[in-house]
This record gives structure tokens, sequence and C-alpha cells, in this order.
């Protein structure tokens, strides 16, 4: 009887009885940056990627990362590149009872919130209130004589939002960004806003806060107003009493970035921003998955056009 049966891709027989050789699998790129593609064409570099699988479906791979807002721009560019499709692949790491893997986990997930939420409202801030000549700066505090608990995050807020409520009915329509934080030595809340409110008067605000202090400023130096607000929030992240709440809050009406993942290798030499303007900020650091990750800050209010090469 003849043997009909066919190869398949995990090798298998051949119609002349020989074993056949199982399909080579492709070969993964562990990094790609100018060493890479030094002395290749892009066909070259094209053809090359597609032979190694890595631009193939099911995943997608992203070599960079740009975020911009108004005139404001982050760009960070990776050393291996970051797999942004087909991510519900990866392992979850698995619950422990371990108390001291629980408290380093427990710090790890507290530092990348507070970079997370730095990062974001720098980002909001600078683009929405950055050269902006009504941007200004409200303190809101709580005294001793309020009947609600002024320790309470949940009862704060309440009030905060109430106090947002009457000022859109005065003022109409603004943009805001605030930080609630405890008071260093006492056991009370109070806030930290940025906004572009009308101008107004100073007991104006305090009547329509009517729970404390209030101290209100206008903003003189708006260019690099993005990590001055954003330091609020250093200690809010280790703080246990804001589990469970919002780091920071902000009006719906805000301008938000536009995130763009590069998935092209070429796209990051042949549209390197430095090559038009000089970043206001750069620094890089290592990351256990991506290696050496660089990081460009763009402010086009300030930056000025990058030297030309003789």
């Amino acid at each position: 009887m003849t043997n009909n049966s066919l190869t398949d891709n995990n090798g298998g027989v051949g119609h002349d009885g020989s074993r056949a050789q199982p399909k080579p699998k492709p070969t993964q790129i562990s990094r790609l940056d100018s060493t890479v593609i030094k002395g290749k064409s892009k066909n070259d570099l094209k053809r090359e990627l597609i032979d190694r699988g890595r631009t193939k479906p099911p995943y997608l791979y992203a070599y960079a990362k740009e975020e911009k807002i108004g005139k404001f721009i982050r760009k960070h560019v990776y050393e291996i590149p970051v797999i942004i499709r087909n991510r519900q692949n990866f392992r979850v790491k698995p619950k422990t009872t371990n108390p001291h893997t629980q408290t380093a986990r427990k710090e790890e997930y507290q530092h990348r919130n507070a970079y997370r939420a730095k990062n974001s409202i720098a980002m909001l801030a600078q683009g929405n209130f950055a050269n902006n000549p009504r941007s200004k700066f409200l303190t809101l505090t709580l005294n001793n004589d309020n009947q609600f608990d002024i320790a309470n995050i949940k009862a704060c807020n309440h009030r905060f939002q109430a106090f947002i409520c009457k000022l859109k009915r005065r003022f109409g329509e603004f943009r805001y960004i605030a930080v609630p934080e405890y008071h260093k030595n006492r056991d009370a809340i109070h806030y930290h806003l940025l906004m572009d409110l009308p101008y107004t008067y100073k007991d104006t605000i305090a009547q329509i806060w009517g729970h404390g202090f209030i101290d209100i400023r206008k903003i003189t130096n708006t260019e690099s107003i993005g990590g001055y607000f954003s330091k609020y929030l250093t200690k809010n992240a280790s703080d246990d009493r804001f589990i469970g709440h919002h780091l920071y809050i902000t009006s719906t009406n805000l301008i938000r970035p536009t995130i763009t993942h590069i998935t092209n290798p070429i796209a990051i030499y042949d549209t390197n921003p430095d090559q038009a303007i000089t970043p206001t900020y750069t620094s890089s650091y290592q990351s256990r998955h991506n290696g050496k990750i660089r990081f460009y800050e763009y402010n086009l209010y300030k930056s000025k056009p990058a030297p030309t090469k003789p």
C-alpha cells in the first residue's frame, strides 16, 4: 500500500518515506538602532525584517513613541522594540502571599503610577496652560470649622466638585487640573489648581468656596509650568490614603495629547526631530525589557533650530 501522507509544518513523513525537516522559526531581532541599519539600504532592511517575521501579524512592534499636545512634544526611542498589539497573550504575574514580595510589588506599582501620573499631568499642563494669558494658580484649604471630615478624600472631593459647578454657573466653561494633597502639619486635605478662569476678585472665589482660606496667583512663567505643577504628585503616589482615589482631577474640556507609535524603524531616522530643532531636554535610561531608552522633549515656544552641519 502506498503511503500518501503529507508533510506538515512541524515535520512528518514525505511521499518517498524520508523524514521531512521542520520549518525553521523566524529569528527575533533583539535590538534595532543605528548599529543595525548602518550600511544597509531601506529595501534591504525591510526585506530582512519581513524575512525574520518581525513585521508579520499578530504582533505589532513600536520602535518609538511620540506624544504631542499643542507645541509640546515628547519622544521615546526604544533600543528593543515594544509590542503594542496582542499583549493579552503575555503571562500575568501570579498573586503571592510572601509579605516581602507583596511589599516590593506595592512599591513598584506606586513608583510606576507616580511616574505615569507626573508625565500625564505635565503634558496636560503644558499643552493647555502654557502661553495662556488667563492661566493662574489657585490653592483651596479646609479649616477645622467644617461639619464634615476634612481628612476624608471622598467627602472633600464632593465639596470640591460642588465648588467647580458653582464657578461654571458664575463664569461659564473653563479648564482646570486639580491635585488634592494632605497638609504636612495636620490631617486635612487641600487642593492645588491650575486653571484658566477669567479674571475675578479673590474675595469672590473665597465666598464661593466657603470652606476655608484660598490663595490665587497669576502665572508669570508659563513655559515650564508642566514640570512645576507635576511636583505636587510626588507625595500622593506613596501615600496609602490615596489608594482607590484619583491622584489628580481634570475638567473634561482639556486638550488631550495625541500619541503616535512609530512602527516603521526607518521613520525614526528619516524624520528625526533633532534634524529640525534642538530638544529642550534629553536623557536616557535603562529598561529591563526594552534596553536603553532615549528621551527627547521639545517645547516649540522656546526651542531653537538645530545647528546645520558644514
